[in-house]
């Protein structure tokens, strides 16, 4: 026989899946249902037409006919979007076609409401207003936009152009005469040098 302990465990398990149910079952809101007649400009509207219901800003979508009611009806039910609940006597609006019905309801948990509709062209919703295009002007053919140029800033000089360094000729005032004259001289000295060194020096050689 095994211990009570050993089933202890089973049964709390149980009771948790009976008791998440349960509690899953009261957080959703029974539905509301409504349905119908429906006529567009004093006739019946054709099959395909859709049926919108607004509350809360939710949309939920009803398609003529209801085979249970004949042509020209509707029949919806409204469940509220998981985690949320509508409260009772929340407005609801009706749209036919996206004309906006002449009739309104309020929200009725776990009711079914009969409610003919009816719109007509005069009732339609107002359109979202949509941006004015701001018009671009056409440019004149054949004339080019003026620029203005644009000012040099005050403090703004013009570099003067450097002046070139003077060279050795400019600098000795363009005088190139030194340079005959020292060369014959030194040259002389050189010759008259290597002169003397062989008279003096070949001759005791020769001796």
């Amino acid at each position: 026989m095994k211990h009570p302990s050993a089933l202890l465990i089973p049964a709390l398990f149980i009771c948790i899946l009976i008791w998440s149910g349960i509690a899953s079952a009261e957080s959703q809101q029974l539905p509301c249902r409504f349905y119908g007649h429906v006529q567009f400009n004093g006739a019946d509207v054709p099959d395909g037409t859709v049926v919108s219901v607004l509350i809360e800003r939710d949309v939920h979508i009803a398609i003529t006919p209801e085979s249970d009611y004949g042509s020209s009806t509707y029949a919806i039910t409204i469940v509220p979007p998981p985690g949320k609940q509508y409260a009772d006597g929340t407005p609801i609006t009706f749209k036919i076609g996206g004309h906006t019905a002449a009739q309104t309801a309020t929200w009725q948990t776990g009711q079914n409401i009969n409610l003919d509709l009816t719109a007509s062209t005069s009732s339609t919703a107002t359109p979202t207003p949509m941006l004015t295009p701001t018009s671009i002007p056409t440019p004149t053919p054949g004339t080019a936009p003026t620029t203005t140029p644009t000012p040099l800033p005050t403090y703004y000089t013009e570099h003067p152009t450097p002046t070139p360094p003077a060279t050795a000729d400019t600098a000795n005032g363009g005088n190139n005469f030194l340079p005959f004259v020292i060369g014959p001289i030194v040259g002389g000295l050189v010759i008259l040098g290597a002169a003397w060194v062989i008279a003096r020096y070949g001759l005791k050689i020769l001796r």
